[in-house]
């Protein structure tokens, strides 16, 4: 069953570990997602804890 979603009237937010390499040493940081329900458009970024400014 399709499902609509008003534009901006809701989002889906996620984090999960993300293993990168900085300067040659193997560090784990937190991926934020953020995907918009109405288009599906999502935006990614690497933080180093789940903390509220990841969000903000």
């Amino acid at each position: 069953m399709p499902q609509t979603h008003a534009p901006g009237a809701e989002a889906e937010v996620d984090h999960a570990d993300l293993w990168v390499i900085v300067r040659g040493v193997k560090t784990k940081t937190q991926l934020f997602t953020l995907r918009l329900s109405h288009s599906g458009k999502a935006v990614h970024r690497a933080f180093p804890t789940q903390g509220q400014e990841a969000f903000l």
